[in-house]
């Protein structure tokens, strides 16, 4: 800190560290809309009917459907499956760090929380999203979404095995 400067509001300090949450999730999310979209491919290329659409939601949904049919065996296919629900569980809370606006909030304490906003359009009409979470919370959100991505991108890797096999 150059001399003169002020030393780091609380709730600035929070902002960033929000931001750095934030980013490492969208990260995480990219990274497994990667993996799906390179599943798909492979499928496609082995002769599997696959439409590659353009939302990574439909994406993941038409890799789910794939996989039901796929061959491996049972534990196989069970481990495939658990990766993908869990991956599903998770990832719809993509849109909140896509599309939210975040505000960071301080507690007496200095604990940050951080609210994410979003309008969704559903049936052509607004409505109005929000997701609230202490810094405890978040963290616990990135571990699982840690958890879930590597889970997802075994799995995935796995399959792409078996597809090209």
């Amino acid at each position: 800190m150059a001399t003169g400067e002020l030393p780091p509001r609380p709730l600035d300090i929070a902002a960033s560290q929000i931001d750095a949450w934030r980013g490492r999730c969208i990260s995480l999310f990219a990274r497994a809309e990667s993996a799906v979209g390179r599943s798909l491919e492979l499928a496609a290329v082995h002769g599997n009917a696959v439409k590659l659409r353009h939302l990574g939601g439909q994406r993941l949904a038409d890799l789910i459907a794939l996989t039901e049919g796929c061959a491996g065996t049972a534990k196989q296919a069970e481990s495939l499956r658990s990766a993908l629900i869990q991956w599903k569980a998770v990832e719809s809370h993509r849109t909140f760090f896509a599309y939210g606006v975040a505000t960071a909030l301080l507690n007496k304490k200095s604990h940050w929380y951080v609210v994410l906003d979003f309008t969704a359009y559903r049936g052509n009409s607004p409505e109005a999203e929000r997701w609230t979470l202490s810094s405890q919370e978040a963290e616990e959100f990135e571990e699982r979404l840690a958890r879930c991505f590597a889970d997802l991108s075994r799995e995935l890797g796995l399959f792409r095995v078996r597809l090209a096999a």
